[in-house]
């Protein structure tokens, strides 16, 4: 009987190694990865959407452009993968091994993974070509997808916009607004980005929150004047107006409820999402599964104290196409807890704190 393991990591958002950067795991999932190629097993490694953050990654001048090109986007693949040896190193360890094979999903943050010559520089680094890109996977009974395409704010309807050599990445409305506000944002506030929920985080620090309001409304007046000329590069869905009055009024940033979505339209028995940064099991007659987000993220509590995420994926078993055990993996990192107060006064202090503690080992378990 043929068996194969399924591993699913999602949202790890390897960046260029710049202050947007939100990856500092690279020891602990190097080492994990690494593990994987020792088993014997046949192992999919799926890296659901998200795998790089293409879209906060500058380019080679240090700014976000809109335009994004083949080039522009190789050479960013280029950077983050200087930037994380690490990581890349165990890909290859792993990839090479018998019977394994790593499938990159297309998320909101890496749509670049579309470009050939982006794939083209993954395979030749990987030094394999079981190396595979994908807007989803699928096995037997089993879905996975990164969810983007669930998400008003984030859907793409085609992959390119133009032809040829001409050809530059379809951004959502999102993506486009995070490009044109959004990322001098995150360059000034590198740390507060990183906080969850978005709620209780302007509750206790309104300045960033009055930013964001801002940020907001200059997009939608951007927006409306796109619209106006009819330019069909920035032309945005139905109803995103709409939508971004409500966000702004309800200061509401959070991403909408996609696993309900997903219940709805996916026939699958067992389903994996990103996208998120939420740990999430649904059950019933469908499974539906979230393992969160392995960037930097923390949890901020009443006390104004802020708990490192704990990082998760997701292991499926099958037989002869059927799943036969899955489970959600915790794994373990020993991080401290900081104070928001302390962490707002000094944002830059306690990213390297954190960078540090992360460089820690711990125990891999079969």
């Amino acid at each position: 009987m043929s068996s194969r393991e399924i591993l699913v990591f999602g949202d790890i958002e390897m960046g260029s190694g710049t202050l947007t950067d939100d990856f500092i795991s690279d020891k602990t999932l190097a080492k994990l990865i690494s593990s994987f190629a020792k088993r014997k097993r046949a192992i999919d490694l799926v890296l659901n959407g998200d795998t790089f953050d293409f879209l906060k990654c500058p380019a080679k001048d240090g700014t976000y452009p809109l335009y994004v090109t083949e080039g522009i986007s190789l050479d960013k693949m280029r950077r983050i993968a200087r930037a994380h040896p690490e990581v890349f190193t165990a890909l290859k360890t792993f990839v090479r091994a018998k019977n394994k094979h790593v499938y990159f999903i297309f998320g909101n943050h890496d749509m670049d993974l579309a470009f050939p010559k982006v794939q083209k520089y993954l395979t030749q680094v990987l030094k394999t070509d079981r190396v595979h890109f994908r807007i989803s996977y699928n096995f037997g009974e089993i879905h996975i997808e990164h969810g983007q395409q669930h998400d008003h704010l984030n859907k793409t309807e085609e992959l390119f916009f133009g032809d040829g050599k001409k050809r530059i990445l379809n951004f959502s409305y999102s993506s486009r607004g995070v490009l044109d506000s959004f990322m001098h944002v995150k360059e000034q506030n590198p740390f507060l980005e990183r906080i969850h929920s978005r709620k209780k985080m302007f509750k206790f620090h309104p300045p960033i929150l009055r930013t964001l309001q801002w940020c907001a409304v200059k997009q939608m007046i951007r927006q409306m004047y796109y619209e106006l000329i009819q330019d069909p590069f920035r032309k945005a869905p139905p109803g995103i107006i709409k939508e971004l009055w409500r966000k702004w009024w309800r200061d509401d940033w959070e991403l909408p409820d996609i696993v309900e979505i997903l219940r709805k339209h996916c026939t699958s028995s067992f389903c994996v999402l990103g996208h998120l940064h939420h740990c999430r099991v649904e059950k019933g007659k469908k499974i539906i599964a979230t393992p969160d987000t392995w960037r930097d993220e923390y949890i901020l509590d009443d006390q104004k104290k802020l708990t490192p995420k704990k990082k998760y994926y997701v292991q499926i078993f099958t037989r002869n196409n059927a799943i036969k055990n899955w489970r959600l993996v915790h794994v373990p990192i020993k991080r401290s807890i900081f104070d928001f107060e302390k962490m707002v006064k000094d944002q830059f202090k306690y990213l390297k704190i954190a960078a540090g503690e992360e460089k820690g080992s711990f125990q891999v378990k079969a």
